[in-house]
């Protein structure tokens, strides 16, 4: 949602996807302490996997967003975080054995 957020700007005026704002230190924090947590339980390759698919994902929906709607709304921040945990999920999935 952090990533979503700041490579969109807002489709209206009023809502959620208005009053959401990261600022890029605040994103920063939060990928370095992601990033730290998935290396601690994922091991370093698995980690790197999914925060690529992460960021893949967030990308997607915010280009998706700005080219359908104009920008950011409370829905497509939810879809953001509903479709990053499925990918992360199904990529971590396929490489567990």
């Amino acid at each position: 949602a952090l990533v979503h957020a700041m490579v969109t700007s807002p489709a209206r005026s009023d809502g959620l996807g208005a009053n959401f704002s990261a600022s890029p230190p605040a994103a920063f924090v939060a990928a370095a302490a992601s990033a730290a947590i998935a290396i601690g339980v994922l091991g370093a390759w698995r980690a790197g996997l999914a925060l690529a698919v992460s960021l893949l994902v967030a990308v997607a929906t915010a280009v998706w967003a700005s080219s359908k709607l104009g920008g950011r709304t409370g829905d497509t921040l939810g879809t953001a975080v509903a479709l990053t945990e499925l990918a992360v999920c199904l990529g971590l999935l396929a490489t567990w054995r």
